[in-house]
């Protein structure tokens, strides 16, 4: 039997091996950011070693807001994200600290004014910050923190 043959003959499983080699590549490098990606768009952020949990959620005048806590291995650091979830887009992620300062909830003013109030004052005495949204709705400020320490 010629190589041609042979090859013909096992077309299909070449066919299907040559799949499961792409699927794999795609799974391993492709599948965590694009999970990663979505998650946070529908304000469910997902983060490798680290187990989540809604620790607040709640109905504003335009859509809701989520508080979400993240407990991260090895160090078993906390981390604290917030969202705003107008009615008919994705996720606007607003706030997000390693350890402290810890949100508790989000208070609206207006259609473009928020406030995060948080459970401890910042080192600055301030226990809430605002949020502006611009006119595509995203934060003019976005505030992290790491440990209490704004990051810039």
């Amino acid at each position: 039997m010629s190589v041609a043959a042979r090859l013909h003959r096992y077309r299909w499983f070449l066919a299907a091996a040559a799949s499961l080699a792409v699927g794999a590549i795609l799974y391993v490098y492709a599948y965590p950011p694009v999970l990663q990606t979505v998650s946070f768009m529908l304000g469910r952020p997902y983060f490798d070693n680290c187990s989540t949990a809604i620790m607040n959620e709640g109905k504003l005048k335009d859509g809701k807001f989520r508080i979400t806590e993240h407990l991260c291995a090895p160090a078993d650091r906390m981390m604290y994200v917030v969202f705003l979830l107008p009615p008919r887009d994705f996720a606007v992620p607003l706030f997000h600290s390693l350890e402290f300062p810890v949100p508790e909830t989000v208070q609206q003013h207006d259609s473009q004014r928020y406030e995060i109030v948080l459970a401890t004052p910042l080192t600055d005495g301030r226990t809430r910050l605002p949020v502006t949204l611009d006119a595509a709705g995203f934060p003019e400020r976005y505030y992290g923190f790491d440990a209490g320490r704004a990051q810039d």
